[in-house]
């Protein structure tokens, strides 16, 4: 067996593993908070503005379709088969950044078995599925660097932005996968910026941005709507959750900014 099939089937069984992990501590059925919502949305055929996440819907109506189960608890199942997914990944790119498969098998059972990776594991959640995107592209981008070709980048460039149809939060790994590709693009950083690397980057990105139609369509249901403009300005504002981000993300204030480092403390 080649050492490339002997980190896919580690992976395979370390992923197994962490499903049953998953399985065995899964939520049975409804919860609260915003996993009674993702609960309560999975399946519908509409989706609003507010309730995000078009490739979340998607693949976890999926589930609910498939599974012979109530709708909350296939929702649940999908989580932790996302989980699993992430955790297999991990091995993948813990393996190709250490050089062995020991540092990918460490990495990935010390995030299946984190507290707070587990805990969005086993209820309905966007998070399970974001981790397995992230995995999904640096295994794209290690792949790339490895053995660099156009094809290969536009994979990276097609698993990024697949991954925005799942979180926004994707935008927050763009000034470090930009940082990698400037300094390993071969030909130096002016490569990066040559038609065969931009075109592709931002065609996929623009293919991809059209999951959030699902979203943007809803607003055409609704009689009488606005003109396109106030319908692209309330999309946005929604689909952003930029009321939210205003609150909570950008203007933390001082007093709360010891709490969060007792959660990262925590994590640790």
């Amino acid at each position: 067996m080649t050492r490339s099939r002997t980190h896919v089937a580690a992976a395979a069984l370390t992923a197994a593993l962490a499903f049953g992990l998953y399985a065995s501590t899964l939520l049975p059925g409804q919860d609260l908070g915003d996993t009674a919502s993702f609960q309560a949305i999975a399946g519908e055929r509409t989706l609003t503005p507010r309730q995000g996440y078009p490739l979340y819907f998607a693949i976890t109506g999926l589930f609910v379709r498939v599974l012979p189960v109530e709708t909350a608890a296939a929702t649940n199942v999908a989580s932790a088969v996302e989980a699993a997914l992430a955790v297999g990944l991990i091995v993948l790119v813990g393996a190709e950044l250490g050089g062995t498969l020991v540092a990918g098998l460490v990495g990935a059972l010390l995030l299946a078995g984190s507290y707070t990776f587990w805990s969005q594991a086993t209820i309905a959640e966007v998070y399970a599925l974001h981790v397995a995107l992230v995995g999904l592209c640096l295994l794209a981008l290690l792949a790339w660097h490895r053995r660099p070709s156009d094809g290969r980048l536009a994979l990276f460039f097609a698993a990024y932005a697949l991954a925005f149809g799942n979180h926004l939060q994707m935008a927050l790994l763009l000034p470090a996968f930009a940082l990698f590709l400037l300094l390993a693009m071969p030909g130096g950083p002016r490569a990066a910026f040559r038609p065969g690397v931009v075109l592709p980057a931002v065609g996929l990105a623009v293919l991809f941005a059209l999951q959030y139609a699902w979203n943007f369509a809803w607003l055409y249901f609704e009689p009488n709507h606005p003109p396109l403009a106030d319908n692209v300005r309330a999309f946005w504002f929604d689909v952003t959750k930029t009321d939210w981000r205003s609150n909570m993300v950008v203007t933390i204030p001082w007093s709360m900014v010891g709490d969060r480092f007792q959660m990262y403390w925590f994590d640790l």
